[in-house]
């Protein structure tokens, strides 16, 4: 390649740094989805341990918690708090529709080391206690 003049260096100087900004931009991103997934996948394993915490999980990728807390809810429009919530309410509301097990059980199950508090969440979340929900939705 011939550069003749000043001008033409330049805008292939901009060119090649363009192109290796972009390419940093990409390899983190993936990096940073990669994280997201095997945080989500994590998560979804290991729910039903009431000690699961950003901290632990952090730890499990290997990174600061921070940082994961920065990129999940960059990632996910939602922190990673709420994400483990909701998975864990997922889990109890299909619980409640599909088995017999006992609110306080089911609170044991997803991961609420104490049933009055997941009582008072679920409520909370969904305006009806988990007894309404299970007679309102339990298939027969």
């Amino acid at each position: 390649m011939k550069l003749e003049t000043l001008n033409e260096v330049k805008a292939w100087f901009m060119n090649l740094y363009s192109n290796c900004v972009a390419q940093f931009n990409e390899k983190k991103l993936n990096r940073v989805n990669t994280i997201v997934k095997a945080v989500t996948n994590y998560i979804d394993e290991n729910y039903p341990n009431p000690s699961i915490s950003p901290e632990s999980i952090a730890d499990h990728v290997n990174i600061s918690s921070n940082y994961l807390r920065t990129i999940f809810k960059n990632t996910v429009n939602k922190s990673l708090s709420i994400y483990i919530s909701e998975v864990r309410f997922n889990k109890a509301k299909f619980l409640l529709e599909t088995t017999d097990l006992t609110v306080s059980e089911i609170s044991t199950a997803v991961g609420f080391s104490n049933t009055n508090y997941f009582y008072t969440a679920f409520k909370k979340n969904y305006g009806i206690s988990p007894n309404h929900y299970r007679n309102t939705y339990k298939s027969t």
